[in-house]
């Protein structure tokens, strides 16, 4: 517009036409713009409807449905419970089983610590079961998902999106009126 402007003012037809050409693929270009970004809008928008569903819609199988909906929203059971608990039994089980190869296994061999070492890591690794059961708990696993999907998928970058969306279907109609006016100068 510029160019138009510049060649107005020397009343040169030329750089006028050039001018409004750039304009033209300019404001065709905004306008494309606008009309991709508002189709990333209602995707958006659509998704973050049910944000929650629309993650286990993705996922395919109901384990993970149910897994995805406990952690967003703390309802129903928690998918890790079982296999942990079993785990823990399992290797609570290997480590009394240790626990009675000792004696067989002190008496050929008395100053071999194997037995001692692998029922010490048996013990920890029990330990750590517990850690891990606190890890995975709900409510701070719920936080983050809601900081990440809801605050920062759903309200942050769709909000940011749409100013995007804003700004550039301001520029284009304001460009457009501006093509407008410069061929009524003609």
């Amino acid at each position: 517009n510029l160019i138009f402007m510049f060649g107005s003012f020397l009343a040169i037809r030329f750089v006028m036409y050039v001018g409004v050409f750039i304009g033209e693929i300019a404001i065709l270009a905004g306008t494309t713009m606008c009309v991709v970004v508002m189709i990333v809008l209602t995707a958006y928008a659509d998704f973050c409807m049910d944000p929650t569903g629309n993650i286990g819609n993705m996922t395919g199988s109901q384990g993970s449905k149910d897994m995805i909906n406990y952690f967003a929203k703390c309802t129903g059971t928690d998918p890790f419970t079982d296999p942990i608990s079993q785990a823990q039994d399992g290797i609570t089980q290997y480590g009394d089983a240790l626990g009675n190869a000792k004696p067989l296994c002190d008496n050929n061999s008395p100053e071999s610590p194997v037995i001692s070492n692998a029922q010490a890591a048996t013990d920890a690794i029990v330990v750590n079961f517990t850690g891990i059961k606190t890890e995975l708990d709900c409510e701070a696993l719920s936080k983050i998902y809601q900081g990440f999907i809801q605050e920062g998928v759903c309200r942050y970058s769709f909000g940011g999106l749409f100013k995007v969306w804003a700004c550039a279907f301001a520029a284009s109609v304001a460009c457009f009126f501006v093509m407008w006016t410069a061929s009524i100068m003609w």
